[in-house]
């Protein structure tokens, strides 16, 4: 009675292993997805101004009216990034099902925005698999 029990696991554990390999056999390898290259143009902001944290309009010109913010676009964005705990960010004009809105995207090496700093530009880059941050390649003025 043993031998049977006995017998009769290490067949079903057979069949289990036999199945666990060829279901394993079926899956088609997932090849890495290389990364989109796009060209894009918009403009260098910040976060703070961007996501309307600070301004209600979400743009420089009612930051600038404050004291210590500067008097242009500029150091606007640079204040909010290095003194408010901002980041650069890149504003893409696109279009979307209720018509013109803006793509917001976060950017993952600022040291390359930083120069470029409240303005048009062009650029450059790999998207994320979210969609949502941009690595700058290229980028220059417009």
């Amino acid at each position: 009675m043993r031998f049977n029990r006995l017998l009769t696991f290490c067949f079903s554990l057979g069949l289990v292993t036999l199945y666990s390999l060829a279901i394993q056999k079926e899956k088609p390898t997932m090849q890495k997805e290389s990364p989109k290259i796009v060209h894009l143009s918009g403009e260098i902001s910040d976060s703070q101004c961007a996501y309307r944290i600070n301004s209600t309009s979400g743009t420089h010109a009612e930051m600038m009216n404050l004291k210590g913010m500067g008097g242009t676009p500029e150091a606007c964005a640079r204040i909010c990034v290095e003194k408010m705990g901002g980041a650069y960010v890149f504003i893409a004009s696109g279009k979307s099902d209720e018509g013109k809105k803006d793509i917001l995207y976060h950017l993952d090496n600022q040291e390359k925005a930083a120069p470029f700093a409240a303005k048009k530009v062009k650029v450059t880059v790999n998207i994320s698999p979210d969609g949502k941050t941009l690595h700058l390649l290229t980028i220059s003025a417009l």
